[in-house]
């Protein structure tokens, strides 16, 4: 291989005592002048024949030790970027006179024709070829002088190899990034998942969520089962891991003291914390005085007085519905009642004599309905006083007792 800036004296002497040996007086070998890239401007002399041009990369740390396998008549040619394809250049090649060039990509095969006034362009490998007495055309040295970043802008190959390598290099930033975020964000679902199989080794049952202001909510049922978890984990855990211990039940009543306190004119059945992390909150469809705005914000406001919540639901339910279901559940017990409707809500006022069977019952019934409706739009009110048997009797099956007096009892035969 020789790379040197040569011109047509330069070459003289380099075949027979004139540097040209003739057949039938047209002059053997030609130039190659490479007209982009790191060796832009270097000439090659080149014999008669096939001489290949291998085009590779220009970062010195790129492993090239493959050229020590390459043909003798073969060129390597440094290139910044993706470079471009290899191409031949062939000199009077097999008794055909001329100068061609051959591309040699997946089309490979296809032949042009060259001289001194053309510039061929292999992908971003621009060159020029010429007879060694031939004089470089004005195109070609204008060409050799301009600047290299005009290149790119009339290699529409270059350019779009350029645009899908930004592209890619953009696709990994984002996707870097979005990496980090979602990792970033899923820390404290981890953590929390961490307390909650800690929790779950120490015996104790409760829901871990993590809370909008950097804490971690430890949710239980009551208050003796914080209680104990407070005293399994210890302060310097509770410190450490920033845990917040708190009961669901005495959550319930703060949050809806708050409701009732700075929005009167809501009117709701309950406040339900079955899935802490989502609370959903009972409205009455018919009474709600509230705009489609209003709502929001008091939705907005109530999510911020739940920092362990990330959504709160609010769903409308009618009274009616509530009220109907106790009225047909009395009814089939056959439970005497009196209704009282208000703006409030409903009244069911119950005044009778009950066995404790049928007390039992409508406890029962009572400790159901209020666990679905809540207990402030649909109230019970169960007055006793006249029964002188309340909470002085039993009755199971046919055993049955009354007290009647502080050492008496008087058993009843029910068959």
């Amino acid at each position: 291989m020789m790379e040197s800036d040569l011109r047509p004296d330069d070459i003289n002497g380099l075949d027979g005592p004139n540097g040209i040996d003739g057949i039938d007086g047209i002059p053997q070998g030609a130039v190659l002048r490479l007209l982009s890239g790191p060796m832009r401007g270097c000439e090659f002399a080149l014999p008669s024949g096939v001489t290949l041009f291998v085009i590779g990369p220009s970062d010195p740390a790129f492993d090239r030790g493959w050229q020590t396998e390459m043909p003798p008549n073969a060129i390597y040619v440094p290139m910044d970027g993706d470079g471009g394809d290899n191409f031949e250049v062939l000199v009077d090649d097999a008794g055909r006179e001329g100068l061609f060039v051959r591309v040699l990509n997946e089309g490979a095969g296809a032949e042009v024709a060259i001289d001194a006034s053309q510039i061929a362009r292999i992908g971003d490998v621009r060159v020029g070829v010429k007879r060694v007495d031939a004089v470089w055309s004005d195109e070609v040295q204008r060409s050799l002088c301009a600047d290299a970043r005009l290149d790119d802008g009339v290699s529409p190959a270059r350019a779009r190899r350029r645009w899908q390598q930004a592209f890619w290099s953009c696709a990994v930033v984002v996707l870097l990034v979005a990496s980090a975020f979602f990792y970033w964000r899923s820390e404290p679902q981890r953590q929390a998942q961490s307390v909650s199989e800690y929790l779950e080794s120490l015996g104790g049952r409760a829901t871990v969520l993590p809370g909008n202001d950097g804490h971690l909510y430890v949710l239980t049922e009551d208050g003796d089962a914080r209680n104990a978890l407070t005293r399994a984990l210890g302060a310097e855990v509770i410190k450490r891991e920033k845990l917040v211990l708190v009961a669901l039940n005495e959550e319930n009543a703060r949050i809806t003291q708050w409701i009732d306190t700075s929005r009167t004119d809501v009117l709701y059945f309950k406040l339900s914390l079955d899935d802490p992390a989502v609370p959903e909150l009972w409205i009455n469809r018919k009474q709600k005085g509230l705009s489609d705005m209003e709502m929001a914000q008091f939705r907005q406001a109530l999510l911020e007085k739940i920092p362990y919540a990330h959504r709160v639901n609010i769903t409308l339910h009618d009274e009616t519905e509530a009220s109907g279901e106790a009225e047909d559940a009395l009814k089939r017990q056959m439970v005497p009642f009196l209704r009282a409707d208000t703006p409030e809500g409903v009244t069911f006022h119950i005044s009778t004599e009950l066995d404790d069977v049928q007390l039992r019952r409508l406890n029962g019934f009572m400790q159901t309905f209020e666990k679905r409706w809540g207990k402030r739009l649909v109230h019970f009110n169960v007055d006793l006083r006249d029964d002188w048997t309340a909470q002085q009797s039993y009755a199971y099956g046919p055993a049955a007792y009354v007290k009647d007096g502080p050492h008496q009892w008087r058993f009843i035969n029910r068959q």
